[in-house]
């Protein structure tokens, strides 16, 4: 099955000036509201996660790919 991405609106206006001024398309915003990172383009979004995925990695968090999830959720 195919991930679908998801977009969400910036109800508040909180970052969208933020994101135009320094020229940001999509950013990843963790649970704490820290950024851990932005691209300019789209299309660069999946090394940003690539590299999330890596310093979760470092840090001994284990990843499971789409076909595992979907295998332990029965």
């Amino acid at each position: 099955s195919a991930e679908t991405a998801v977009a969400l609106v910036d109800l508040d206006r909180r970052f969208t000036a933020y994101m135009r001024q320094h020229g940001i398309d999509t950013m990843l915003v963790r649970p704490d509201f820290y950024l851990y990172g932005a691209v300019a383009e789209a299309g660069e979004v999946n090394r940003l996660v690539d590299e999330l995925a890596a310093d979760l990695a470092r840090h001994g968090v284990r990843l499971a790919a789409a076909r595992e999830r979907e295998a332990v959720a029965g």
